[in-house]
């Protein structure tokens, strides 16, 4: 599958966004705790989407883990089919991934990747009747992404028809500054007190407004397809209370809205200044279980995403998107290569103040 397309449109909008939820239980979790994000988030969800699948212009892209799927499966089996209803008005996308969710750069054999992805595949088509053709996009789990994986899963999705569509970090995988001389990474400069010239990076150094558009990336001789998600639309969602006892801001469905435009009509402006006329996408990623579970109150939360997605409905100028649906309505924005074989930020902070430094050592807790 060659992945380039055309743009057939005229760009009218300001732009789109690709709401990504992810439904995630690990293998060995306590039953107590999945009980509890059960009647805080998974059964409130579907009380919430029971209503937005209702709006005619709302889709949702979501993943659900594997190991989250088997408990489901022999738990919450009427769970399943009410999911299965949802499915059957067009309006929720499936975005594949990995069988067990692993840390798959740790496995010793190529063929994981195939492995992994071929086994999420069955169980989707099992459960749901979507194959891997169908797929909105593949999500990644950030702490396990770098070159290799990005390569092998492009590769692997081949075999299986799906698109090689990810989303990632945007402040991880696309930073926005750029080296020079003379800046922090100039270690002539740190170590003799000389400039060096060459000092230039080759890593990604993209404007904040251009990442929000589908990037081509090759790896290994594989294409893939990136969506950048950033970190603002992450933790403003559902900020109706404060992380610590200091905190007093507070983010309201339509202050969301707002900047979620700002930034579309940013994006849009500095595009058609290079002659291009793509309408931007934001995506937003996040855990499900912000929904419900971390604020212990569903209703309210329900309450605030029922508000978001009736602005983005009656608003003439947004609309929602799945991640593959909008790929093969305009394209890529652009080929540029992603910074990969780096964790990003929050699992390092994380991971640091338990004494451990990077990805590669496990929490014993």
């Amino acid at each position: 599958m060659h992945l380039q397309t055309f743009v057939i449109d005229v760009y009218i909008m300001k732009g789109y966004i690709a709401f990504c939820p992810h439904f995630h239980q690990p293998h060995f979790q306590l039953h107590r705790t999945r009980e509890e994000a059960f009647q805080n988030s998974y059964r409130p969800w579907l009380q919430l989407l029971e209503k937005a699948v209702t709006l005619p212009g709302f889709f949702i892209n979501i993943h659900f883990s594997g190991p989250f799927l088997y408990w489901i499966k022999g738990e919450k089996p009427d769970y399943l089919q009410e999911i299965r209803m949802l499915m059957d008005s067009g309006k929720v996308g499936i975005t594949g991934g990995l069988l067990d969710e692993p840390f798959i750069q740790l496995s010793p054999r190529i063929d994981d990747y195939l492995y992994q992805l071929k086994g999420y595949d069955q169980l989707i088509t099992d459960l749901f009747g979507v194959t891997a053709r169908d797929w909105q996009a593949i999500h990644l789990v950030e702490r396990e992404c770098g070159e290799l994986v990005l390569a092998e899963l492009s590769r692997a999705a081949r075999y299986i028809n799906a698109a090689p569509i990810f989303y990632l970090d945007a402040e991880t995988f696309f930073p926005s500054y750029f080296r020079y001389p003379g800046s922090d990474s100039d270690y002539c400069l740190k170590h003799f007190g000389f400039q060096d010239p060459v000092s230039i990076t080759t890593i990604s150094h993209l404007p904040e407004e251009m990442l929000h558009y589908c990037l081509r990336d090759e790896l290994g001789g594989e294409e893939c397809l990136l969506f950048p998600v950033h970190s603002q639309y992450r933790y403003q969602l559902l900020k109706r209370q404060g992380f610590t006892a200091g905190d007093t801001s507070r983010v309201s469905p339509r202050h969301y809205f707002f900047y979620i435009k700002d930034a579309l009509e940013k994006a849009g402006l500095m595009v058609q200044s290079f002659g291009k006329s793509i309408p931007p996408v934001l995506v937003i990623f996040e855990d499900a279980e912000k929904f419900g579970q971390w604020s212990k109150d569903p209703g309210g939360d329900q309450e605030w995403l029922l508000e978001f997605f009736n602005l983005v409905e009656e608003d003439s100028e947004v609309q929602f998107t799945g991640l593959k649906d909008y790929f093969q309505k305009y394209g890529y924005l652009d080929t540029y290569p992603a910074r990969t074989s780096h964790s990003y930020t929050e699992w390092e902070n994380w991971t640091a103040r338990r004494g451990i430094r990077g990805v590669t050592f496990g929490d014993e807790r």
